[in-house]
């Protein structure tokens, strides 16, 4: 009987390391934005993500790729929709980068009043807002930025 135990005991033990060991086990997080690096492809969109009332709507996933075909800076990205509700800011999705934050939301009269009110430190075309400020996007890559969303109305 004490072997059977020893054994079972092992084999337990045995099964507890290999289960916390695992490397199908997703990583803690310490932040609620989620990092969509490894499934982003880096080709440009060929389409854009839906259409409201005969408009394209461009998916902020759409502009980012957009911007990593074109070789612009897009390091670190990680979704922040949770500020769209907690903010109160409307948008529909908020993907932020070390280097530009995308706002998308149902369409350009939403945006509108977003848009105007940040001025120089945003651009609008469409259904999205491209925010300079929290990155401090250097001025001379920003018409690069917008040139490229400009591109995928």
């Amino acid at each position: 009987m004490t072997k059977t135990l020893a054994a079972l005991t092992a084999a337990f033990l045995l099964l507890t390391i290999a289960a916390c060991s695992s490397n199908n086990e997703p990583a803690a997080s310490t932040s609620q934005s989620t990092t969509i690096a490894s499934t982003t492809p880096t080709a440009a969109p060929t389409t854009t993500a839906s259409e409201i009332d005969g408009h394209n709507v461009l998916s902020a996933v759409n502009v980012l790729q957009a911007f990593q075909a074109a070789g612009l800076p897009v390091r670190n990205e990680r979704y922040n929709d949770e500020a769209c509700d907690t903010q109160q800011l409307g948008c529909m999705e908020l993907l932020t980068t070390d280097d530009i934050s995308i706002y998308t939301w149902a369409d350009e009269a939403a945006q509108a009043n977003f848009a105007t009110t940040y001025g120089d430190a945003a651009y609008s075309s469409g259904n999205v807002v491209l925010s300079y400020l929290a990155q401090r996007t250097p001025a001379k890559l920003r018409p690069k930025y917008q040139a490229v969303l400009d591109k995928l109305k």
